[in-house]
């Protein structure tokens, strides 16, 4: 049988959801079909800070870019919105996030 890789072959979990517009709400984009789930999660390279004290927590903000073709994906006049989580090297997940919304131009 086919081994699947684990979750944490990817140390960063985003989740595209779309609105939909007959009900309002947001359902994963994964669910739609449009794409499959985990299609955009990825792995950060490990950060490490060099002092001479022992390890500790590291602080600050990462930040990920992500290309989309118009209309691939999503199509022009959807609102869209990621939740977004990260796993660190003791496989710890962190608090789910959620972005605001965006509204796909339409050209």
């Amino acid at each position: 049988p086919y081994a699947y890789p684990s979750r944490y072959s990817s140390n960063y979990f985003i989740e595209p959801y779309v609105k939909v517009a007959s009900t309002g709400k947001f359902v994963k984009l994964a669910d739609t079909g449009r794409i499959t789930a985990g299609a955009y999660n990825a792995r950060f390279n490990h950060i490490s800070v060099t002092t001479d004290a022992k390890s500790a927590a590291l602080k600050g903000t990462l930040t990920r870019a992500f290309g989309f073709g118009y209309g691939d994906v999503f199509q022009p006049g959807e609102e869209v919105r990621f939740t977004v989580s990260i796993a660190d090297r003791a496989l710890h997940e962190s608090n789910t996030v959620t972005t605001d919304s965006e509204v796909i131009p339409v050209r």
